[in-house]
């Protein structure tokens, strides 16, 4: 089997600071290659910049496939206009802020046996820092009416000041429940549930999740797939051709199907590909990636009932994914107390198990937020960053689940 990949695509990132000084960060592929299946998992992969290998004599597939997949090198890339910039070069300046725009167009062509479809990916979105962890982000749409898109941008910045001139909290509780609120968890989800469900993961053998046992409370699922985002990746097909399709993770609870790749997808004959094999770009083979993370909770909401955190800037610092042991970071945490305004605390280190914590959660919020910046991405086995998104319920890790620690000022 022959696998034809082509792309044309723009990642970018313009970063504003408030002395009115603009960082641009820019990559261009063009490009295509071949993944070569020759049976038992070996693949042979061949890449080229242009359409050259999809030129004869190098090009493996016929003249009318590789003239669909040499047509998407030419589509064009959209741009940012000089009057978004203009306006978040004033709104940085104004506001005091530092503004990152970071977005992904993508123009593809991929299929096997001959056969390519094509698909255009986009995402993008704007995001508001003060200071390492504290920051927000929104959707940036590039095509739509700039003033929606700036008035997002604005509602950010104010957000984010707010939460800036909350007053420090005397002390760090050591017990305290933790509450993963509506978009605000996706690093949690992606390290403990979606990486060892990734098919090449899984197969090792070497992960502490088994498919059919119990790992969570009925009322909870995690899914992952490119078609459900609202404003985070979405796609057609994946970087092998493969139809998108919605991998349920966990089904109520329960460990179910892993996101699969034509190869792995080959090793098991109750499988089929889910529509996962994605690549940094043609320069890489495709593998089993996440695209879309979403943790859904179908339970009446059991919101905190005493002091809670809120763990702003959730992010992974070691997961073992053989025995789920995990810390994660939270950059910009918060102290909420009943009937007191919020407290800011400083940098905590959260520790646990992910069985311990999984079976522990409750409900919290039934809304779901989705989170996403494309500057940012997975790194799994140095294809990185490649773009992934997340979404999630809101749910509460109890008190005494994880340990509270303190990681810095």
């Amino acid at each position: 089997m022959i696998v034809t990949f082509a792309e044309h695509s723009l990642r970018f990132s313009l970063r504003f600071r408030p002395d009115g000084q603009v960082r641009r960060k820019a990559v261009t592929r063009r490009g295509a290659c071949f993944d070569e299946h020759r049976g038992s998992g070996e693949v042979r992969h061949r890449f080229a910049d242009g359409d050259g290998l999809l030129r004869a004599p190098h090009r493996l597939i016929s003249a009318d496939t590789a003239e669909t997949a040499a047509r998407v090198l030419e589509r064009p890339l959209l741009r940012v206009g000089p009057r978004a910039e203009a306006a978040l070069r004033e709104l940085s300046r104004d506001a005091r802020v530092t503004l990152v725009l970071s977005g992904l167009h993508q123009h593809v062509a991929a299929g096997a046996d001959d056969h390519v479809d094509t698909d255009e990916r986009g995402m993008c979105a704007v995001e508001a820092i003060l200071e390492r962890g504290l920051a927000e982000a929104v959707p940036w749409d590039l095509t739509g009416p700039l003033a929606s898109a700036l008035a997002g941008a604005e509602r950010i910045v104010d957000r984010l000041r707010d939460r800036a001139a909350r007053r420090g909290a005397d002390t760090v509780p050591g017990r305290a429940d933790v509450l993963l609120a509506p978009g605000r968890a996706g690093a949690f989800f992606h390290e403990l549930v979606g990486h060892p469900m990734e098919a090449d993961v899984l197969r090792s053998g070497v992960v502490y999740l088994r498919p059919g046992v119990r790992l969570a409370p009925e009322w909870l699922t995690v899914s992952d797939g490119a078609v459900r985002a609202a404003a985070g990746f979405r796609a057609r097909i994946d970087d092998e051709g493969s139809a998108c399709t919605e991998a349920v993770l966990v089904r109520r609870g329960v460990v179910a199907v892993p996101m699969t790749d034509r190869v792995t997808a080959g090793f098991d004959a109750r499988l089929e590909p889910t529509g996962h094999g994605r690549r940094l770009d043609y320069r890489h083979p495709a593998i089993p990636r996440m695209t879309h993370t979403c943790a859904l909770a179908a339970a009446p909401p059991e919101p905190p009932e005493r002091d809670w955190i809120e763990p702003y800037g959730l992010r992974p610092e070691t997961v073992n994914p053989s025995t789920g042991d995990f810390t994660f970071l939270a950059l910009a945490p918060m102290l909420h107390r009943l009937d007191e305004p919020p407290l800011r605390l400083p940098r905590l280190r959260l520790a646990g198990n992910a069985r311990t914590a999984l079976a522990a959660l409750r409900p919290a919020d039934p809304a779901v937020g989705e989170d996403g910046r494309a500057r940012r991405g997975c790194g799994k086995l140095g294809q990185f960053p490649l773009p992934v998104t997340f979404a999630n319920a809101g749910m509460v890790l109890p008190a005494g689940t994880v340990s509270i620690k303190v990681a810095g000022p």
